[in-house]
């Protein structure tokens, strides 16, 4: 039986973040019925009809009081993604409707939350991404800022309201009580964008480029015209790869610093030229034979198309059939998440419902819930998890658990996390947990660790393969110590197949299902965003809400189970529908070769000053841009193409400041957002995240401090998420022995036998 078996969702949204959120819930369990949207049920967007599977569709409007009322009161879950200055929120609001259903919670997903000078804004994800800095950041193959075709926004923000709902609904087995929580496309964004600031944190600069960020770490062109990506994350795999290429000796050189830190960008540029000469020398399939040989971490680089073939797509079950009353027989993907023991399910496609066929029965409980207006905890309060992760995607998911309120407990080696130092990145996924430092080769040392995980509930990791196995703390070895916790895995490919035993991480699963060929815009070259790292980022925000998911059924049960993710399968969740097959299925819309925007009417153009996105696609918003704009030309216009439209508009736009074009086009209607450069450099001062109480402040002591985001789900009155600032290598492990039952005598001994690591101030 799946997850959510017992769950009914009210889903009155219709954007794509929301029906993602309800998706997920649908594909574990839950009956959703979709009602109160202002766009077509039965949506011809290939996307939909993957994003609505399983779904009871039911022209019901919110102005219905009594038909609205009668789902309320029958629902555990309502989703609603209506703009704040939307007239019909007066009708989903929580103070009634908690009296209709004490035990409902209620999400809502806003463009960019409820307080703030921009709250008013509407749901448009591309002007999302303007004003979060991401075109801006993004690399690409000319100057100025590039726009990034992949759905971030959309699938941050969906699979952070499905971990928030299902976190309520953990937590409603406790108290009773229905919940209100919030989330945005916002913090959709800011998912992946794990920033940190304050007097302890380097601020690196990023030397990214459109092919990568290291020689090593970067796609090229092969002979024969394919592209293979490496992604050679540490100095283990540049010498496998250096070797393989024959260029070894040139590493000895030491302004090339061993080819991940060379002296300088002069250095830089000429190692790149070198690995770029030597992948140009010989076929794809010749390097990719040479790299698996040798373990080196690589990837061809695919379309969607190619990836729909792809031996471990295929094994991971992400080729699924069914018949969409729409698109007919088709082929999408399946599900991206693996549970053991309450396996997910795709019901059927989506469906038209009458009213009157509608079925509605109370469901049987056995107890009576009680409302609460506020939440005064965080849903996971007294929830302990094991943390075996490193660089990203773990990490994410052990920091988003812990802004649930549970107790992250992130286990290292003496040597730590090999992403572990100042960067941001680190300081910012790996903050509001606490360190333990063990060492699971030592007997003594490994005996401690299973003792530690004995007392959690959940345990994650993103190894390969058999890694925790080997530590004792994985399969059956973990089983036998713990039976009831939920073992949660993000691997790169899958846990098992021909892949899966591969070295992985997110370019590579960029390469493999046809990110980068997307990215490239059309006609042009595969293109590779390394600091959005999609998959990455995804993975883990996916590994969490598993990992809820699993604590959930734990709660109800007693029961754990083991869950699964990779990085390939978030891919498809990156291809805005693409990752599907039916007949009459038209190209997918992908950018310029100049990396713009999709159209004349949904793109970057730039200003006396800067840069601003504009969207006037559809109905008649382009008329008013052409009218405003006195554009006569209209001989060229194709709404979903770039045309001479789109020339006579970019000498238009250059020849006034930002300022202007904002004023005057919001002033005829039309949607536009600036492309706001350096975002990251002031995001903790930035009006709207503090606003939404998003930035949280820790002194660290010596007049040192730690900015950090926060709040990426509001679970409505409930305190501020992060407790512990970014722990030092070791910094909590005498605490965390003594709560699993070591006395001091047995944990000086294993220090003294060099099993664990303790920081001075815990001798005492």
């Amino acid at each position: 039986m799946p997850a959510l078996d017992d769950i009914i969702v009210i889903d009155a949204s219709q954007g794509k973040a929301a029906a993602l959120c309800s998706m997920l819930l649908a594909d574990n369990g839950a009956r959703v019925i979709k009602i109160g949207q202002s766009r077509d049920h039965m949506d011809s967007d290939p996307e939909f009809s993957i994003l609505d599977r399983g779904k009871e569709f039911c022209a019901v409007s919110l102005e219905e009081r009594d038909k609205l009322a009668k789902l309320i009161s029958h629902a555990d879950v309502l989703i609603d993604d209506l703009d704040v200055p939307d007239d019909r929120r007066k009708y989903l609001d929580f103070e009634d409707l908690i009296l209709l259903n004490p035990g409902l919670v209620h999400c809502s997903i806003t463009p960019f939350g409820t307080a703030g000078p921009i709250r008013m804004e509407s749901h448009m994800p591309d002007l999302v991404k303007a004003r979060m800095g991401i075109f801006h950041s993004a690399p690409g193959f000319r100057d100025g800022h590039i726009y990034v075709v992949h759905p971030i926004v959309e699938v941050g923000a969906g699979i952070l309201a499905a971990q928030g709902v299902v976190a309520a609904l953990f937590s409603r087995l406790a108290t009773l009580s229905g919940q209100k929580l919030e989330t945005s496309l916002m913090a959709g964004a800011l998912l992946f964008m794990p920033l940190a600031g304050g007097t302890s944190v380097s601020q690196q600069t990023r030397n990214s480029t459109a092919v990568g960020g290291a020689p090593f770490y970067s796609v090229y062109e092969c002979s024969d015209g394919k592209w293979i990506q490496l992604g050679c994350i540490h100095l283990g795999f540049i010498d496998q790869a250096s070797s393989v290429m024959g260029i070894a000796d040139v590493l000895m050189d030491p302004k090339y610093g061993d080819g991940r830190t060379p002296a300088d960008d002069s250095a830089r540029d000429e190692l790149f030229e070198i690995v770029k000469n030597v992948m140009k020398s010989d076929t794809s399939v010749e390097w990719a034979r040479r790299f698996e040989e040798a373990d080196v971490p690589f990837a061809i680089v695919a379309s969607v198309s190619e990836a729909m073939e792809n031996a471990q797509v295929i094994h991971n079950g992400l080729i699924h059939e069914l018949n969409d009353p729409v698109l007919g027989q088709m082929i999408q993907y399946g599900l991206t998440l693996q549970l053991s023991g309450t396996p997910g399910h795709i019901k059927g496609p989506r469906k038209e419902v009458e009213w009157h066929d509608l079925e509605l029965s109370s469901q049987q409980r056995d107890y009576v819930f009680t409302p609460t207006l506020l939440a005064t905890e965080l849903p996971l309060e007294g929830v302990k998890i094991g943390d075996i992760t490193n660089v990203i995607a773990g990490p994410v998911a052990g920091r988003l658990l812990a802004d649930l309120g549970a107790d992250v407990l992130k286990i290292e080696s003496f040597t730590g996390d090999f992403s572990r130092g100042p960067s941001a990145i680190f300081r910012s996924l790996n903050s509001n947990k606490r360190s333990i430092s063990i060492d699971a080769k030592n007997p003594d040392g490994r005996d401690a660790l299973q003792r530690m995980v004995a007392e959690c509930d959940a345990l994650v990791a993103n190894l390969r393969p058999g890694a925790t196995e080997r530590m004792g703390v994985g399969g059956q070895q973990l089983r036998k110590i713990n039976p009831s916790i939920v073992e949660t895995h993000v691997t790169a490919f899958g846990w098992d197949g021909p892949l899966s035993n591969r070295p992985g991480v997110d370019p590579l699963a960029q390469a493999y299902m046809g990110l980068q060929d997307a990215q490239g815009g059309e006609g042009s070259q595969p293109s590779y965003l390394s600091h959005l790292a999609p998959c990455d980022f995804s993975g883990g925000a996916l590994a969490a809400f598993g990992t809820v998911l699993g604590l959930y059924v734990k709660k109800k049960t007693g029961k754990g189970q083991k869950i699964d993710t990779n990085l390939l399968n978030m891919g498809t969740l990156m291809v805005n529908g693409d990752f599907a097959s039916f007949e009459g299925k038209e190209p997918r819309r992908l950018s310029d070769s100049g990396q713009y925007g999709l159209s004349d009417f949904r793109r970057l153009y730039k200003t006396s000053d800067g840069w601003i996105f504009v969207s006037a696609e559809g109905n008649d918003k382009y008329l008013r841009l052409l009218e405003a704009m006195s554009v006569r030309n209209d001989s060229c216009i194709d709404l979903k193409r770039h045309s001479c439209i789109g020339r006579e508009l970019e000498n238009e736009f250059v020849e006034r400041d930002s300022e202007y074009w904002l004023k005057f086009l919001s002033s005829n209607g039309i949607s536009v957002a600036p492309s706001v450069e350096y975002f990251g450099l002031r995001i903790f001062q930035d009006s709207q995240v503090v606003a939404n109480g998003m930035v949280c402040r820790k002194e660290l002591g010596e007049e040192k401090e730690l900015l950090l985001i926060q709040r990426f789900i509001d679970f409505v009155g409930s305190r501020d998420p992060v407790v512990y600032p970014t722990p030092s290598l070791g910094e909590h492990t005498v605490e965390i022995l003594v709560e699993s039952g070591l006395g001091m005598d047995r944990i000086k001994y294993l220090k003294d036998v060099g099993a664990i690591k303790v920081c001075d101030e815990q001798e005492g």
